[in-house]
């Protein structure tokens, strides 16, 4: 009768624990949480890319496109001069429309002429700056570093994200006296992706372009339990 009894609160006991094991594994929902982790590689730039815009006034269409004509190919050659033959010249955009004058005045005509130079020498890139301001260029924008190898640079950063929503999720999972479970959902913040290269400058004349920071950042979801 003795050994009967202890078998059967063994048996009690293991039934327990296994109602216990099922009731938080199956029925009772578990709870989640949601970091964002980021990730950053530093990384020697390959190639660089700017959008260089100039625009004339005219009263005579004309002469305004003459006049653009005239100030696009003093802008290409301060270009090709400050960076070599290694340069690619694209067209962006061109435009002619009336500009706005003030009642009364003659009317007048603006012609936009833009593009884009991409170069394999990102060191240039500060004293190429200053020469096309000093050529006539009304604009200098959408300056953009790319890195060597930039989808496997990219996947790398989105890895060191990855990982640090993780060991954040175990923080806060630790905290509650939880532990972490399996991802729930994992997002990449398009916000970052395209316009996550940035540059690191020196002190002194110039700008030192030797090293980038491509960074990424993601949205992860976790169970906790």
């Amino acid at each position: 009768m003795e050994i009967s009894s202890r078998i059967k609160a063994i048996i009690g006991v293991v039934v327990l624990a296994l109602g216990a094991t099922f009731y938080m594994f199956f029925i009772q929902k578990p709870g989640v949480v949601t970091v964002v982790g980021q990730g950053k590689i530093d990384v020697e730039p390959q190639e660089a890319s700017l959008i260089v815009t100039r625009l004339n006034v005219s009263e005579s269409p004309v002469r305004a496109i003459e006049e653009g004509d005239t100030g696009v190919k003093v802008l290409i050659d301060a270009a090709q001069n400050a960076v070599g033959d290694d340069v690619k010249i694209e067209r962006s955009f061109y435009t002619i429309t009336p500009a706005s004058v003030a009642q009364g005045s003659a009317r007048q005509y603006q012609v936009v002429n833009a593009f884009k130079i991409t170069m394999n020498n990102p060191s240039v890139m500060s004293p190429l700056i200053k020469s096309l301001y000093s050529s006539g260029a009304t604009t200098v924008s959408d300056v953009v570093f790319t890195p060597k190898d930039k989808e496997k640079v990219e996947l790398q950063a989105h890895e060191k994200a990855v990982t640090d929503a993780k060991e954040q999720a175990k923080q806060l999972a630790q905290a509650a006296g939880k532990r972490l479970g399996r991802v729930v959902s994992i997002t990449e913040d398009q916000s970052k992706a395209e316009s996550s290269v940035s540059t690191g400058l020196t002190s002194g004349d110039g700008a030192n372009f030797s090293s980038v920071t491509v960074s990424k950042r993601v949205s992860v979801t976790y169970e906790i339990r």
